[in-house]
């Protein structure tokens, strides 16, 4: 059997660890690094499948690991800053592995990634002591809880590693900070580890995940096999051995044993990562005490009783860690406002569905439909591709505070004005509204340059009064908006495509930016349109981004358009005509859908008739 042993250890603060993975197959494939599996803080690219978070001079994902038996490969990957160091023979001064570059790894020799030496053991992990104990003992739960400290004052100096234990980041320093509990706790404790077994195969010896020990003991600690599987098998209760050779006194076992193996006990704890997990203690007694004697010592049956309760502590503490991994996960499907505001007192109040002003943003990814059939063959790539760019939009609604209120295929929906506080003022609304939307339409720039126009994305914004809060049944509800606002942004979404820009937006928002040019952006009206299945018309006008758009030619060519449209507004059409006819000159336009759009209209009417109000009914959505 072969295993990565991983020996971190700070000269400064003395802080170390120890761990061991096992080669389960013939050949396998993991990743090595800083940041372990199930941090999902980190995104998946940056962590590890076997991590040392105690070394900050190794990356998240560091290096790449290819047990082919009876060797390892040992790749360091091209993002990883600090060398990779390793000599073939203790003669050889090191070498330092460079990025990309790899090397073979045979049994017994090492490598070390900043304060870190990472072992290839291939031993057979018998166990140290004898497997027949001269006493056999299973530990009850309930019995250890019923007898009181014989001596608390010792188990309340060691619970002061608890605060520690509770705030461990992560279940790997979980496991090395209980160690620590152990060693407070049980002073006859001459070595503790976190050990773990298949008991799916028979043939399986227990691997330790982390060990600590007391002293500089020259002694390789092998754990029990027979003791671990037992214990392991009952999941529940503790298992307590003592071997053959302690007879009458511990002074005969010093010569008939090694140390730090006269006595072990093993406590279950919860399974992690696939394989059962167990917290293995084992100690020396002293020479005053005898086997007979053992089973009722008050100092042994208090670091029982304490062993228990800080395996309780760890599996109360795994739980809860797991719970907190459970809701981040969860959290993902919740509008980050949402999450943000769940730990207050009148969340279900707060829930309830009210009547409100908000702000609707319509989001849509264009050419979707078109790039899935395109890359049919490698459907997953595509996905990832729309998971991106949705992310791009959401994270523009949401940095903004908002509430993405659906994910509709490759658009998505937000809003502003939930939960109605001080800071979803109208003004308020609108302003961040319009700052998401540029956002997006900047990154989609980028994209664009990148991916040569692969990606395009039509943006509407609407502002008016809505029914916001909660949707849905028990089984199944989301935050959501309902109202003719969301229809109206989403009609507007639509019609960019046929004006032929980026962002519209409606009547209502445009009057509260029209006061706030700023030297970002622009409003360029373009029209009093009813949208289809819509009763109420509005004035449409577009959100300009100033950073070089072709229709940003200047201030007099814009009075020149706005001229020009309230000509054609107030059915003056003859000197809307000359005007539009002015700003294509001026512009140098050779072709603009907005404005094609109004001289097609005038064309076709010929003549407003005098009760018209300057609203084009769209007969496209």
């Amino acid at each position: 059997m072969a295993e990565l042993e991983a020996a971190f250890f700070d000269q400064h603060s003395k802080q170390s660890s120890l761990w061991r993975k096992i080669f389960d197959k013939q050949e396998m494939k993991v990743t090595l690094g800083r940041c372990p599996k199930h941090d999902l803080s980190r995104p998946p690219e940056n962590r590890s499948d076997w991590a040392v978070p105690e070394d900050g001079e190794i990356s998240g994902v560091h290096a790449e690991l290819h047990w082919s038996a009876p060797t390892l490969t040992v790749r360091r990957l091209e993002k990883a800053k600090n060398p990779i160091f390793y000599k073939k023979h203790p003669t050889q001064l090191p070498i330092a592995i460079e990025p990309g570059d790899s090397f073979v790894l045979g049994a017994g020799e090492a490598f070390i990634i900043g304060r870190t030496q990472f072992t290839l053991c291939m031993t057979e992990p018998a166990s140290f002591a004898p497997e027949a104990p001269s006493l056999d003992m299973t530990i009850q739960r309930v019995e250890l809880r019923r007898n009181a400290f014989k001596d608390p004052l010792s188990p309340m100096q060691a619970l002061t590693e608890i605060p520690e234990m509770i705030a461990a980041p992560d279940i790997e320093q979980l496991m090395q900070r209980t160690l620590d509990a152990v060693f407070r706790g049980v002073p006859r404790a001459d070595a503790a580890a976190i050990v773990t077994l298949n008991l799916d195969d028979p043939k399986a010896r227990p691997s330790i995940r982390y060990l600590k020990q007391r002293g500089n003991s020259s002694t390789e600690f092998k754990p029990s096999n027979q003791l671990v599987r037992r214990a392991l098998q009952q999941s529940y209760d503790s298992v307590f051995y003592v071997w053959e050779c302690l007879t009458e006194s511990a002074v005969q076992l010093q010569t008939t044993v090694a140390p730090d193996q006269d006595w072990a006990m093993c406590t279950p704890l919860r399974p992690y990562e696939g394989m059962q997990v167990a917290l293995y203690v084992a100690g020396s007694v002293p020479s005053n005490v005898t086997k007979s004697t053992l089973p009722k010592d008050p100092v042994l049956r208090d670091s029982q009783k304490f062993i228990d309760l800080v395996a309780e502590l760890y599996k109360s503490t795994q739980d809860m860690r797991r719970m907190e991994r459970d809701m981040a996960l969860y959290h993902r499907f919740l509008p980050r406002r949402m999450v943000n505001l769940m730990h207050q007192g009148n969340m279900d109040q707060l829930l309830e569905p009210k009547l409100a002003p908000v702000t609707v943003i319509f989001c849509d990814l264009r050419g979707s439909c078109g790039l899935a059939e395109a890359g049919e063959a490698d459907l997953l790539s595509s996905w990832n591709h729309i998971s991106d760019v949705l992310e791009i939009m959401s994270g523009a609604i949401t940095d903004e505070e908002g509430v993405i209120g659906d994910l509709q295929g490759d658009a998505v929906m937000g809003f502003w004005g939930w939960p109605q506080l001080e800071s979803d003022a109208p003004e308020n609304q609108i302003e961040r509204a319009v700052t998401a939307a540029l956002r997006i339409h900047k990154e989609f720039a980028k994209m664009q340059e990148k991916r040569k126009g692969i990606y395009q994305c039509g943006i509407g914004i609407a502002h008016g009064p809505a029914v916001a809060g909660k949707l849905g049944v028990w089984e199944q509800c989301k935050l959501d908006v309902f109202g003719p606002v969301v229809n109206l942004a989403s009609r507007l979404e639509s019609l960019t495509k046929h004006f032929g820009v980026k962002i519209l937006v409606d009547e209502s928002i445009s009057k509260v930016l029209e006061n706030r040019r700023q030297n970002t952006w622009y409003l360029r009206p373009l029209a009093r349109i009813r949208p289809m299945g819509m009763s109420k018309s509005s004035l449409v006008s577009e959100l300009v981004p100033i950073m070089g758009n072709p229709i940003d030619r200047g201030q007099p060519l814009f009075d020149i358009w706005r001229t020009g449209l309230k000509c054609f507004l107030s059915r003056d059409w003859e000197n809307a005509r000359r005007h539009f006819e002015q700003y294509k000159r001026r512009g140098n336009i050779k072709e603009e859908k907005s404005l094609q759009i109004l001289l097609e209209y005038m064309d076709k009417i010929g003549q407003p008739d005098k009760d018209w109000d300057g609203t084009i009914s769209m007969d496209v959505k």
